[in-house]
Order: C-alpha cells, then structure tokens, then sequence
C-alpha cells in the first residue's frame, strides 16, 4: 500500500466513513496502477473496508430522505474518484511511472476525498437546515390556526 495510509494505524471497525472512502480510493488506485501490488491482503482489505462503508452508511441514518440524499451523494462520488482513477490510468500509460507522477496522484486523490467530505457535510447540513425551517413554519402556521380559531387578534 505504498503511498497511502496505513491502514493498521487505525482499525477498520473504528473508521469514519470518510476514512472508508480514501482507504477504498486508495485499494483502487494500486489495483489500476500498481497491479503487481495489489494482492490478497488488498482484496482482503477492501471486502472488510466495503463491509465497514455499508454498516456505516446504513447506521448513519434513520430519516429515508437523508438516507436518499447520502446514497445520490456517495454514487456521485464514485463515479468521480472512478474518472480520476481512469484519468490517472491513462497518464501513467503515457508517461511511464514515477515517483513525481505516483506523488501528483497521491495528491489528487487527498484533494479529491477533502472536498468530498466537505460537499458531503455542505449538503447535510444544508438538509438538516431546510428540515428545520420546515419545521419552524410549520410550528408557525399551527400556532396562527390555533389563534385563528380562538378568536385572538393581533
């Protein structure tokens, strides 16, 4: 797993779901570009890290909209981390390897899973945000039917 973090630093049963992704970006990245390095241990890993990212996106929420908007939201991410991976493919093919381009790469996918996690907590937030003015208005309509048919005038 050379350039990447390694993953007995930290035990896959305590990971972040964003800790999932980068280590499942990282697998990805050896499988496509440093196949020799991909190995048992790796197929091994990813099935566990898979297993962790299904448990965590099934704890992570209860409310089936939320639920929807992560889904939509992880998918978008793979298909992006996936052009990445091919792009980088396609470079290391035309460039040769190195250790300049494996750092470049290395870079790219950090940056990549960075601003996933901060669209991932922008649009939770934002979902959290509008579930709560919802909420107020519809609080706030109650409570003008309720002086409505109280006879109370403002």
């Amino acid at each position: 797993m050379a350039g990447f973090d390694d993953p007995r630093e930290k035990k896959i049963s305590e990971m972040t779901l964003t800790e999932v992704i980068d280590q499942l970006q990282g697998l990805e990245y050896i499988e496509l570009n440093k196949p020799s390095e991909y190995d048992e241990a790796c197929r091994e890993m990813q099935r566990e890290l898979e297993k962790r990212q299904q448990q965590l996106v099934r704890d992570r929420s209860l409310d089936p909209k939320l639920e929807d908007l992560e889904q939509r939201i992880a998918d978008s991410h793979a298909q992006e981390a996936h052009d990445l991976a091919l792009k980088q493919t396609a470079e290391l093919n035309r460039l040769g390897p190195s250790q300049d381009l494996t750092n470049r790469h290395r870079q790219e996918w950090e940056q990549q899973s960075k601003d996933f996690a901060k669209e991932r907590d922008r649009y939770i937030e934002e979902f959290h945000d509008s579930a709560r003015i919802r909420e107020r208005l519809r609080a706030e309509e109650e409570q003008k039917g309720l002086e409505r048919g109280h006879g109370i005038m403002h």
